[in-house]
């Protein structure tokens, strides 16, 4: 839960024997939709880790985020510069 008193509304993640049902109850517990990537698909993840990967690099690792609004800000700016290579992000 955040301090607004909202959750995460999806939980991604893979099949690995480390997320066990007591995992999964807990996420469920606070209104989390689990979803599993595809068995045996091990680049499932692979486009979601390139973009959180771009955003640490280009814009993370040179600034402090103190609050929502401003991450916001930082996210939008970010699709405006980036353009059409990041229009997963704009969905």
């Amino acid at each position: 839960m955040t301090p607004f008193g909202a959750g995460p509304k999806f939980l991604i993640r893979d099949n690995d024997a480390k997320f066990g049902t007591v995992f999964d109850a807990v996420a469920r517990g606070v209104g989390t939709e689990i979803i599993r990537t595809p068995i045996r698909a091990p680049k499932a993840n692979a486009h979601v880790e390139r973009l959180i990967g771009s955003l640490r690099r280009e814009c993370f690792d040179h600034m402090l985020v103190p609050g929502e609004a401003h991450l916001e800000r930082v996210l939008d700016e970010y699709r405006t510069r980036r353009g059409p290579r990041t229009s997963r992000m704009n969905a």
